[in-house]
């Protein structure tokens, strides 16, 4: 009996070591490949890596974005501040430690 469960585990749940193309990439190459200026883009509440690596690479360029997130703070203010968004939609715009307050830089 536990045999046959075992063979039933591997044949029907086994995960196949290449199931198709590979699609994994660094924050750097998916915002080259997919990121276009006058996108709208919809982030979760944090966005880390991918906020600052949009910086980088549309600092001078002015892309005009349209930002759709949760809660608008601190790891996007650059892009604000810089310029690179038309419009921003979001429930909470500021700074959310050590409590939530406005921030002056978005305000502005």
């Amino acid at each position: 009996m536990q045999q046959m469960i075992q063979k039933l585990i591997d044949e029907k749940l086994a995960i196949p070591e290449m199931d198709g193309e590979d699609k994994r990439c660094t924050p750097q190459e998916a915002i080259q490949r997919h990121v276009q200026k006058n996108m709208t883009l919809h982030f979760a509440d944090t966005v880390g890596a991918l906020s600052y690596e949009l910086t980088r690479q549309f600092w001078d360029k002015n892309p005009e974005f349209t930002i759709a997130i949760t809660g608008f703070g601190g790891n996007l203010i650059a892009m604000v501040k810089k310029g690179f968004t038309k419009k921003i939609m979001a429930s909470f715009v500021g700074i959310g430690y050590p409590s939530p307050s406005p921030c002056r830089i978005i305000c502005q």
